[in-house]
């Protein structure tokens, strides 16, 4: 066996700079959050929000309709809204609304 049939395991390590559009980097996160969630949930196309007290992903504001109890899901759901929409989406928030145009 010469040197040059030999086969050496080696481990490169490179720095790389890449640019993601904020949207990019909300899809991606999304992306991740879909993974605690179960494949065959419907969310009947409405915003996923999360709850602050319990830390879960609700859908349409809703506090009992529960996609995940998952707090790193929620946590990464309110880093992906805060991306796309310019803030974190709570139930609680839109409660709050609700109460006050009630007044």
């Amino acid at each position: 066996m010469t040197n040059r049939d030999r086969t050496l395991n080696v481990t490169a390590r490179a720095i790389l700079d890449v640019q993601i559009s904020e949207r990019d980097l909300a899809l991606a996160l999304m992306q991740v959050v879909r993974e605690y969630i179960p494949q065959d949930f419907d969310d009947g196309g409405c915003d996923w929000t999360t709850t602050k007290d319990t830390r879960h992903i609700c859908i349409a504001h809703e506090r009992d309709w529960v996609a995940s109890t998952n707090p790193n899901a929620a946590a990464l759901l309110d880093a992906a809204n805060i991306l796309r929409f310019g803030h974190a989406m709570h139930v609680e928030d839109e409660e709050q609304r609700k109460t006050e145009a009630a007044l």
